[in-house]
């Protein structure tokens, strides 16, 4: 399957400074499954300077963008989502999977707009 695999979090603790390759991760606020295009709206946001890429790890792909760039576009529907999950025959879905995108309005709605996200991302291909 080729695709990406998308985590948008809040930093655990302060999120008022961009996160780095050490920021933990806390409440989830999206997942999502994308198709190949799927970074498409991120590397947008790195050329607007909206979005930071953190260097240090590479795998997963993590970026770090303040909430006012990110949870809107979300809020419309998570950029290039798959209607619903899919997995290759050879993966091991462990727990019960999600139909489809996970956005947790509620949550979006209650995180300040000024609050420095971490986006995860991994290569599903």
């Amino acid at each position: 399957m080729l695709g990406w695999y998308f985590s948008v979090c809040r930093q655990k603790g302060d999120g008022t400074q961009p996160a780095d390759p050490h920021a933990e991760q806390g409440e989830c606020l999206a997942i999502w499954q994308a198709r190949i295009r799927g970074l498409d709206w991120i590397e947008e946001l790195i050329e607007l300077g909206q979005c930071e890429p953190m260097h240090g790890y590479g795998y997963p792909y993590r970026t770090t963008a303040q909430a006012r760039f990110v949870l809107p576009q979300i809020l419309k529907g998570p950029p290039h989502a798959r209607e619903h999950f899919t997995a290759a025959s050879y993966e091991i879905v462990v727990g019960k999977p999600h139909d489809g995108p996970l956005v947790h309005k509620d949550r979006i709605l209650a995180c300040p707009p000024d609050d420095w996200l971490i986006i995860q991302i991994f290569d599903e291909s």
